[in-house]
């Protein structure tokens, strides 16, 4: 059995938000486009460039201290955050340990005042779609993307953070 871990990203962590899930859902989902490397590797870079420990976290899973997966937040206004980059080694999956990174990065935002998040994703999703829902979210927007190597539907996830319920 494995010893799982999660802390807070550092620096040289980055390469493995860029790479690895470029290859997750190169594998899994198709995305093998030069469009979808160039997407994440710019996404993960504006993260990384803005990032400010105060309101911006980033959380790394280990397993037997080897990276695992992913979580970030970022702040998009003084009220607004979105969460970003979940994702979980795939022998790792069915164990719970996405919802903590999820549950971690929702406790994140309400300490810090957030009263909205968002997320993107892809409705093929299935899991991590149920996940949301049972967090709260729901869908507000969705869109289609021809350019990460298949057509996918794109979806905006929104939960009110002031809603006691």
């Amino acid at each position: 059995m494995s010893v799982l871990t999660i802390r807070p990203f550092a620096d040289d962590d980055v390469d493995y938000m860029t790479w690895r899930q470029a290859e997750i859902f190169e594998e899994e989902s198709g995305f093998r486009s030069e469009g979808w490397r160039s997407y994440i590797s710019g996404e993960v870079r504006e993260f990384v460039e803005r990032y400010d420990k105060d309101v911006d976290c980033a959380f790394i899973l280990e397993s037997d201290g080897i990276r695992a997966g992913c979580m970030a937040v970022t702040h998009r206004d003084n009220r607004t955050a979105q969460l970003r980059f979940l994702f979980v080694e795939p022998e790792l999956r069915r164990t719970g340990i996405g919802e903590k990174l999820f549950v971690m990065a929702i406790d994140f935002c309400r300490s810090k005042g957030y009263e909205h998040t968002y997320l993107w994703t892809v409705a093929h999703l299935k899991t991590a779609r149920r996940l949301y829902v049972r967090k709260g979210f729901k869908i507000t927007e969705t869109c289609e993307n021809n350019e990460w190597g298949v057509p996918v539907t794109e979806e905006r996830w929104d939960l009110d953070l002031t809603d006691k319920h």
